[in-house]
């Protein structure tokens, strides 16, 4: 458990860390001041900074700087990721300073005074640093030897969903499906056309785990077992070069599923279709961590690149609080020739944030009830 949690957040700090970085690179290239960078997130354990001399100072916890000349590098006492904070991001157009309160409006290097482009750039950058995390991680797979499908062998289990039936027979990632209800299997279309013609009945599942052959009695719900499927892999390894094209080919691929897949899945909100997906949040997606870890390494960094991806696309979504959110409203400004309301703006943001929020506790409460320990916690209370 303790592993899980550990090496959850060291993936999620990387991966929150990489995207601010990308706001904070592209905010120093326009010329826009970054007024602190951190890692983890606040309240400050210490920082750097260069004060109007140009001298480097050191701050202790949240002592207020009267005379940064530039950022503030700050370490956190959250170890979860980092922020960056740039100046007039937020529609400030007053800050204090001590005892004064300074105009900041006519500023330079304050970001509401930059070309809607750049502050475009800036919003994006995010996004589009997570995409280069996933085609580095992807390279580097593909340079030490990436797992390739080898579609003429058992189906293997690659991941259990916490709480699923699957979770509850003890299938394990890395099982191989052998045969279902004494029917051979040769590839993953078969096991999801007997799982989803099963109307829950339980399935006879025979499985090698090692050298042991196991048989597992498994009942499905909602014509689902709760397991991610692959083909056996084979390792791949190419020369540096090599390695860097397929890397990029191949997160242009993963990308291009994960955006026609979340688009067919927002279509089957609207429609009679069953979403058909297992939505994960951060318990879950812990969970998963711990099992890709204990796989391999070269699987734990496809899980991270695969992570990294999917935060590039949902943060794109035009919708409030995200970065889409804010790039919809630098359209808004383009086509009305003015911004929004600042206040009207903030509003819809804070709303934005209040609605995810929600969202997130949901999620994570659905997947802290699909855990096998607690489950098994409140059979022993409540039988």
């Amino acid at each position: 458990m303790f592993f899980t949690i550990f090496i959850f957040l060291i993936v999620l700090s990387i991966l929150v860390f990489v995207h601010e970085w990308g706001h904070f690179k592209a905010a120093r290239i326009f010329g826009i001041k970054a007024e602190e960078f951190g890692l983890g997130l606040p309240p400050r354990i210490f920082g750097f900074y260069k004060d109007k001399n140009g001298k480097w100072k050191k701050v202790k916890g949240n002592e207020e700087i009267l005379d940064a000349k530039d950022t503030v590098y700050s370490m956190n006492w959250i170890p979860i990721g980092g922020f960056v904070k740039i100046k007039g991001q937020d529609g400030e157009s007053n800050v204090k300073v001590g005892e004064k309160e300074i105009d900041i409006s006519k500023d330079n290097d304050n970001y509401i005074n930059k070309p809607i482009w750049q502050r475009a750039i800036v919003i994006s950058a995010g996004v589009f640093m997570n995409v280069v995390l996933a085609a580095i991680i992807f390279s580097f797979c593909f340079m030490i030897g990436m797992p390739q499908e080898k579609k003429d062998g058992p189906v293997q289990i690659s991941h259990v969903n916490p709480g699923t039936p699957a979770e509850s027979a003890d299938i394990q990632a890395g099982d191989l499906i052998l045969d279902i209800n004494n029917t051979e299997i040769k590839n993953i279309e078969e096991i999801q056309t007997i799982v989803k013609n099963s109307n829950n009945q339980e399935l006879k599942i025979q499985i090698q785990r090692d050298e042991e052959t196991i048989e597992k009695n498994i009942k499905p719900e909602n014509n689902m077992l709760g397991i991610g499927l692959a083909y056996q892999k084979i390792i791949v390894k190419h020369s540096f070069f090599v390695s860097i094209y397929e890397g990029i080919k191949f997160t242009g691929i993963v990308l291009k599923k994960i955006v026609f897949g979340l688009a067919e899945m927002i279509a089957n909100l609207f429609s009679d279709k069953s979403v058909g997906v297992q939505i994960a949040g951060p318990v879950g997606i812990a969970s998963l961590t711990g099992q890709f870890a204990q796989i391999g390494l070269v699987y734990l960094l496809n899980f991270v690149a695969l992570l990294s991806l999917n935060l590039a696309v949902l943060n794109f979504l035009p919708l409030p609080a995200l970065d889409g959110g804010h790039l919809l409203f630098l359209l808004i400004e383009k086509i009305k020739g003015s911004p929004v309301k600042k206040k009207l703006a903030m509003t819809i943001h804070n709303l934005g944030m209040y609605f995810f929020l929600f969202i997130f506790l949901i999620v994570t409460f659905i997947d802290i009830s699909r855990l096998k320990i607690i489950k098994d916690l409140f059979g022993k209370i409540f039988n």
